[in-house]
Order: C-alpha cells, then structure tokens, then sequence
C-alpha cells in the first residue's frame, strides 16, 4: 500500500512518506506474525537505507481518563535486529512482533516502520486481519521498499498480490 489513507497508522513528524506491507501468515492453523518474511527483508531495507543500526521497540498502549478518552504509549524494550534473528523462526513465532523497526544511520533515524496488528482485532479493508507494518521516510522510497519485499516473498515462495482498496488522505497514492 502506497500513501496514507484514512485507516492506516498517520506519518510521524518529518517521515510523510508511507508504504506499507500488509501480511497473512498461517502458522499451525491459526494466524502468524511475518517473522520469516521480515528476517529476509529487514537487513536489505537497512543496506537501502545505508543503517549502522536497526533496532526493534515494544510499546504498551493504555486508555486514559474517563471523560476524555485518550492513549498513552509506553517503551517497553528495546531490541537490536540482530539479536533478534539469533532465534529460528518457529521460536520468532512464539515472540511478540515488534511495534516499531527504527533504522540509524550516523546516529540519525532514517526510516521509520510501525507495526498495526489488524490481526488481532479486524478492521476495514484491505487490512482486516493483517499485520501491516507502514514504513515511513523522509523521501519516497516505495519502489524500492517495494522491489526488497517482492524479492524476499520470492525466496520463501510466498505468495504476492497488490492492493487497491483503500480510500485516500491528501493526495496518496494506491498500490
């Protein structure tokens, strides 16, 4: 998905472009988090990106107040994507899927990706029942963050395909 949209998670300040991945995984007839699909693209996104590091973040999201509904975000932990890929992906699948992949280059973020789990609770479509991790830049790079997934689903032999269903912010752009 290429752009933002009504639905999908909103570009944080200074990264307005988006292109997002929406995924369906099976795992042991039930559904999965992309652990095997990231493993193969994560690293070619950071030699993309030129990052000397990639890490992963875990959130806690709580409602507040009563009156006035709000949300706070929490870190919970912070994992370099290394350390991560030490597990197989059967152990990877027992693990929570990161809430966001920060990429550093020269102690600069430079791309940003922010997990949705659609699976969990539905949600409109196209991303009913997806993880959708939005990658978020400072300039387009939706041909190229495209190119790297289509290349690693081709190495695992899973399965591609285009989405054009949802409704358009500002402008966007549909893939």
């Amino acid at each position: 998905m290429n752009g933002v949209d009504q639905h999908g998670i909103k570009p944080p300040c200074a990264f307005p472009h988006r292109f997002a991945v929406l995924t369906w995984f099976e795992h042991d007839s039930g559904m999965a988090d992309p652990w095997s699909l990231f493993r193969e693209a994560i690293p070619r996104v950071g030699v993309l990106v030129d990052a000397d590091l990639i890490m992963a973040e875990y959130w806690h999201n709580r409602s507040t107040g009563i009156l006035f509904r709000g949300f706070e975000e929490t870190l919970v932990a912070e994992v370099a994507w290394a350390g991560l890929m030490h597990s197989s992906n059967e152990a990877l699948n027992g693990q929570t899927f990161p809430s966001c992949i920060r990429f550093v280059t020269d102690g600069h973020v430079t791309l940003i990706a922010k997990t949705e789990l659609w699976s969990m609770v539905g949600g409109p479509i196209p991303y009913h029942d997806s993880v959708t991790v939005s990658f978020f830049s400072a300039i387009p790079m939706n041909t190229e963050i495209h190119s790297i997934f289509t290349e690693a689903a081709a190495i695992l032999d899973i399965l591609v395909g285009e989405t054009t269903e949802a409704e358009q912010d500002g402008g966007g752009q549909r893939r």
